[in-house]
């Protein structure tokens, strides 16, 4: 009877391995294609639509950038080494 919690815990902490592993990569693909987006925007929208539309892009892709390093820097510290 003394098996079952350790395994819950077990299962718990690889649950929360995978949650902070998935928040990683799915926020660093997402800064990753906002900025793609950024770069692109300018050669199809003209001058005119770029002046407008930059200063939005630089709030965001901004908010991103901070949220997608705090995330990689919470998956590194908190990572467990393999047993």
């Amino acid at each position: 009877m003394t098996e079952q919690p350790e395994v819950t815990i077990r299962r718990l902490d690889e649950r929360q391995e995978d949650t902070r592993k998935a928040l990683a990569i799915g926020l660093s693909v997402a800064t990753f294609l906002v900025g793609l987006i950024y770069l692109l925007v300018p050669l199809w929208a003209g001058a005119d639509k770029w002046d407008r539309a930059s200063s939005p892009f630089q709030v965001v892709f901004t908010a991103m950038v901070g949220l997608t390093g705090s995330a990689i820097g919470y998956y590194f510290s908190s990572r467990n080494p393999p047993s």
